[in-house]
């Protein structure tokens, strides 16, 4: 009769540590899938605010080019050329040049190029032998900004400075 019951211990100790095992296998595999859940969140928000960037340092690059475009025809640009005018010229103003401009209004303002809930513009400035440049990225959760600053040297422009916000 001892053989018997040692037997059905051995049988309920073997089925305690089986369940046992699923248990932790299981608690483990919920955890990964939380954490792999909270990355790939993590990493969507980032490619949102990156392609925000991205439009900021194209419109940067537009600058860039339409700069050394027209400072090669005429020196005085962008003094003498007309800002575009459209419905989102003041916000679009406010919410790129605003934090980081006392003087929105004098600056020349491209047209808005727009591709779904997102929309990219450059602003443009000369003061005396230097051009601010301002790339903006506009979406839904904000705007991105990319910065140049360029000096004037004879018929040269040479980079100053760069920077991101």
């Amino acid at each position: 009769m001892k053989q018997h019951q040692d037997k059905h211990n051995e049988q309920g100790f073997a089925l305690y540590l089986a369940i046992g095992f699923i248990v932790l296998i299981s608690l483990l595999a919920g955890s990964v899938g939380t954490r792999l859940n909270i990355a790939a969140l993590g990493e969507a928000r980032q490619s949102d605010r990156r392609i925000a960037l991205d439009d900021a340092e194209a419109s940067l690059g537009e600058a860039w080019l339409t700069l050394s475009a027209q400072f090669a025809l005429d020196e005085t640009w962008p003094a003498s050329a007309s800002s575009a005018s459209d419905v989102d010229l003041i916000a679009d103003r406010s919410k790129c040049l605003g934090p980081h401009e006392t003087t929105l209004t004098s600056f020349y303002a491209s047209q808005r190029a727009s591709t779904g809930d997102r929309a990219r513009r450059f602003f443009v400035k000369r003061d005396g032998n230097t051009y601010r440049l301002y790339g903006c990225g506009f979406d839904e959760k904000g705007t991105r900004i990319a910065f140049g600053l360029y000096d004037v040297s004879g018929n040269n422009l040479t980079l100053n400075r760069l920077r991101r916000y």
